[in-house]
């Protein structure tokens, strides 16, 4: 992708975006304001020494950036701006709504310089709504998007996710809506504005919560590190903690436990039943966790993976860094620092691709002063040479419109659960044809399991194969040679032992497209590693981290990792179609979970990789801010996260609490000062929040310019009054979804929006379309095919 040009003005919350483009080989240009964006001055720092060339946060989100200093607010400084915007592909950037365009800078200025001009906003709470112009910070974007409610104990307040989590991901939809853009530019010429709201990020990421809720009118609440279905829970072990599943393989589990003589009640007859086990999951609990405590937790978590279990030990970014698998993937890569005088270790790629390798090793960009490039002398409004370059700019001429950026693509999707659904969901959005191919009389039987199902399935077609009849495998392979994208998350030698891996596939259809995710990706020692989104948690760092600094790890209480991994595999397809739109090559991608999350985990894993230390697990608080927590308010389990992050957000804090008593001491104006008094701090707001409602609290801080947010559980996403005016949720309009609502997509494309909503596909509804029309099978070819039990059919879905 180095023939398209990014200008990137965000600071820390959108300059992930960019990154990610510039890892997919795209020459990004960060300009910065004069004295440098605010995150050099964040730390952790390189060797403990703050310093703008130091800062390992500025480090992380900036690699392989060009940078330049300019003044937007100065009119020579605007002019050079609007230059390099007419020759610029993309331009991210995450300023409060309404900045941009008082400067002259808005979006119909800039596209008049450049029509197609793909222009990504990141904000807290997007360019509309009653929200639109609160302040923000991650912790408040985490609350009000849902993610807090779910995370933490009964007994504790609710717990965000660390290492800012909420604007990375939102970074990643952005990267994911800026090339859907670009590929909607090939055939109309025409640019548009990417409107990406991290609230909605947060709740488009809520894996069991919201389905619940509209499937099952079920509220979902905290419950510590126990899974939200209680199907793993983290123990403790002799030397440290392990992630186990309860209930999965019931016999050789309780036979495990029974050789050490540690399963106690547990063999008997009664466990045997599924609803007995969940209804006793305490008791269960109790007697694995007298067993972990007597093992080593490296022990078991060998032991377990062995006999097919998805355990594995919770691991801090020390052990992250030391891993075998992610070593002998090549997942960290050397940078080069002339400043510091050293290199440095860092996260490498989230994804793997087998024809346009990751552009992992380039250094942030210095900080400089004036009209200068980095490194280079040069007037910035030559850097790049001709507005419109190319074939694929905003000079092309428009062909025949598409419906959505990804019509006339056919995805043949071969994922379950959650990871590889949500990434064909986004695909299926923006219009590219997704097959799933499910197993023959796999119909979700449970309300919740039909619920999720049609919740992750939505805008798809379903066809039901039977892959381990031969002519269920021929007509899979009939499919395959008949998509442009194959995508699958199975262990990685499922697909191989069906002759359907890469190599195979590739002979079929030679430019084909193939990803697979996996937790620990298709090489290395630790391939055939088994898990799911909780293993990964453990495995990245991601439970460790997601604690109070006086329990032990809790862990998300969602399926981060998945929603990741998810949308790191839409963006490799959007990156792979590009490069063969270009080549005519296919390619592979290979994405390890694992490394996903690892690579959202970039800065305290880089934290631990240059200075040999990490932040340690540390509840809400933060290392910068005070006031910074999610603090108690009147009523029952009801909480307000609140972030002063700026030393003039404190002057307006204290004057919304109306100047209590001692806040007013100088040493409190600084955040140096505010740090040292952190516990001081925290019962004064305890105090002051505890009087009233979360949203009096909410609102009166926000009045004053100062973050602040209500924890939101499901009802309260459901009538939220941001995420409504803005059409977040999304009837699907059906009589067998009557009452149930879907989140719309928190991608806002000007041009080329996420197509309408269609229901989750049915067996039923699709087959005919799908045996008939794409296979070109005949009536009798289906009815044959349906009585050996090869497909799954139906009558009333054959066309006479």
């Amino acid at each position: 992708m180095t023939s398209y040009r990014v200008l990137d003005l965000a600071g820390e919350s959108g300059a992930y975006c960019s990154r990610l483009l510039a890892g997919l080989g795209m020459d990004v240009l960060k300009i910065e304001p004069p004295g440098g964006d605010p995150c050099r001055l964040k730390g952790p720092f390189a060797g403990g020494k703050a310093g703008p060339e130091k800062s390992l946060p500025f480090w992380y989100l900036n690699a392989g950036k060009r940078g330049l200093t300019l003044d937007l607010a100065e009119s020579n400084s605007k002019d050079a701006f609007l230059k390099l915007v007419s020759a610029a592909d993309v331009l991210v950037e995450n300023s409060t709504p309404g900045y941009l365009p008082r400067l002259g800078l808005g979006y119909p200025e800039l596209s008049a310089a450049n029509p197609g001009l793909i222009w990504v906003s990141i904000t807290g709470f997007g360019q509309s709504g009653p929200y639109s112009g609160f302040a923000w910070s991650d912790i408040v974007a985490q609350a009000l998007g849902g993610w807090m409610n779910i995370c933490g104990d009964r007994d504790t307040p609710p717990l965000m996710l660390p290492a800012d989590q909420a604007a990375l991901v939102a970074s990643v939809f952005g990267a994911v809506g800026a090339l859907l853009a670009l590929r909607a530019r090939r055939y109309s010429g025409r640019g548009q504005h990417i409107d990406v709201s991290i609230q909605e990020c947060v709740a488009a990421t809520l894996d069991h919560v919201l389905p619940r809720y509209f499937g099952l009118n079920e509220i979902a609440s905290r419950q510590g590190s126990l899974h939200w279905n209680k199907a793993f829970r983290i123990f403790n072990c002799r030397d440290g903690y392990l992630l186990a599943s309860l209930t999965q393989r019931w016999d050789t589990l309780v036979e495990w436990m029974e050789t050490e003589g540690m399963a106690e009640d547990l063999s008997s007859p009664e466990w045997k039943d599924e609803g007995r086990r969940r209804q006793g999951i305490q008791h269960i609990i109790e007697v694995m966790e007298k067993w972990t405590r007597t093992r080593a937790a490296a022990e078991l978590e060998q032991q377990a993976q062995l006999m097919g279990f998805p355990w594995a030990r919770v691991t801090d970014l020390a052990g992250v860094a030391e891993s075998r698998q992610l070593r002998a993937r090549g997942f960290f890569v050397e940078v080069n620092h002339p400043e510091d005088g050293r290199s440095y270790e860092c996260p490498g790629a989230p994804c793997v691709f087998s024809r346009t390798p990751w552009k992992a090793g380039g250094r942030p960009p210095s900080l400089n002063t004036g009209l200068r490039l980095s490194g280079e002398s040069r007037n910035p409004a030559s850097t790049w040479d001709i507005p419109g370059k190319g074939g694929n700019g905003p000079g092309t001429p428009p062909q025949a419109r598409p419906f959505a950026p990804l019509e006339g693509i056919r995805v043949l999707d071969f994922t379950r659960v959650l990871a590889g659904p949500y990434a064909t969901r986004l695909l299926a959005d923006f219009g590219a044809e997704v097959i799933k191919v499910r197993m023959p009389g796999d119909e979700e039987s449970d309300p919740f399991g039909k619920a999720y199902y049609l919740y992750w399935n939505r805008n798809k077609l379903s066809v039901a194969l039977d892959l381990s009849k031969p002519e269920g495998l021929v007509l899979a392979m009939r499919l395959a040679s008949k998509s442009d994208v194959i995508v699958e998350n199975f262990s990685p030698r499922v697909m191989a032992n069906w002759g359907m891996d890469y190599e195979n596939l590739r002979l079929l259809r030679p430019e084909v497209i193939m990803v697979s995710l996996s937790t620990q990706g298709h090489t290395g020692m630790l391939r055939d590693y088994v898990g799911y989104g909780p293993t990964v948690h453990a495995l990245s760092g991601l439970s460790c981290l997601t604690a109070f600094s006086d329990r032990g790890p809790l862990g998300p209480g969602h399926a981060h990792a998945d929603n990741v991994a998810g949308l790191y595999g839409a963006m490799a397809v959007l990156a792979a179609l590009d490069h063969r739109e270009k080549t005519g090559e296919g390619q592979y991608v290979d994405i390890s979970e694992n490394e996903a999350m690892c690579s959202t985990l970039g800065i305290p894993l880089l934290a631990q990789l240059v200075n040999g230390l990490a932040p340690a697990p540390a509840g809400n608080a933060s290392e910068s801010s005070v006031p910074h927590g999610c603090y108690r308010c009147k009523g029952d389990d009801q909480w307000c996260a609140i972030a002063v992050d700026t030393d003039e957000q404190w002057k307006a804090f204290i004057h919304a609490l109306g100047n209590p008593p001692g806040a007013s001491d100088p040493t409190l104006a600084t955040a140096e000062g505010r740090l040292r008094n952190r516990a001081l701090l925290d019962r004064m707001v305890e105090d002051w929040a505890a009087r009233r409602t979360a949203e009096q609290v909410m609102e009166k801080l926000q009045s004053a310019g100062v973050p602040a947010g209500k924890v939101l559980d499901a009802a309260g996403l459901a009538s939220d009054p941001q995420l409504n005016s803005r059409g977040f949720f999304i009837d699907p309009g059906t009589a067998d979804t009557a009452g149930f609502r879907v989140d719309a997509s928190p991608l806002r494309l000007s041009g080329t929006p996420a197509r309408d909503l269609r229901n989750a596909p049915g067996g039923k509804r699709d087959a005919g379309y799908v045996f008939e029309h794409v296979l070109g099978l005949s009536r009798s070819e289906i009815e044959i095919l349906t009585r050996s039990g090869a497909i799954g059919m139906h009558e009333d879905s054959i066309r006479t």
